[in-house]
């Protein structure tokens, strides 16, 4: 039954990337990565809103910035699942210097779990639109549950 629901999330989330995936002339360009701790959660069964704090670390190892996030999520969300933390590819097809990744950031997400449990999420925003947060982050989870819809994350420097 798990590998069923691991199979049926992979698939969803391909579907999902497919459909939202921006068309660019130019190749992305790797920045680094984005790791999330949770700081406080807020869930109903069609609603989830998640605050965060990160770290971001450019492609070179350096720490870049501190942020504070907040995503909203819209969808199914059944069972107990409890999210502890995210991390993100950074990438994008604009200029690569002084990117700051404070934003708008909108995508999909799936996940589900059975004990441990993992989520895939894809966000595209920020900085003039050209900053992805994807293609897939790693949500380290627990519980028992299935979780699949839309989401915005909002992030501001501090």
């Amino acid at each position: 039954m798990s590998k069923r629901i691991t199979s049926l999330i992979a698939l969803m989330g391909v579907a999902a990337s497919m459909t939202f995936t921006p068309v660019y002339a130019e190749s992305p360009v790797k920045l680094g990565t984005l790791e999330c701790a949770v700081n406080d959660v807020d869930k109903t069964l069609m609603n989830t809103h998640i605050v965060l704090k990160c770290d971001y670390v450019d492609a070179n190892g350096n720490n870049e910035g501190t942020y504070q996030g907040t995503i909203d999520r819209t969808g199914l969300d059944i069972g107990n699942i409890e999210t502890t933390t995210f991390a993100w590819i950074v990438s994008t097809v604009g200029e690569e210097k002084n990117v700051k990744l404070d934003g708008t950031y909108v995508g999909a997400q799936a996940g589900a779990s059975v004990g441990a449990g993992a989520g895939a999420n894809w966000l595209t925003g920020g900085f003039n639109g050209k900053i992805s947060l994807q293609p897939w982050s790693v949500e380290g989870k627990s519980g028992f549950g299935i979780g699949l819809g839309g989401q915005k994350l909002v992030l501001t420097g501090m």
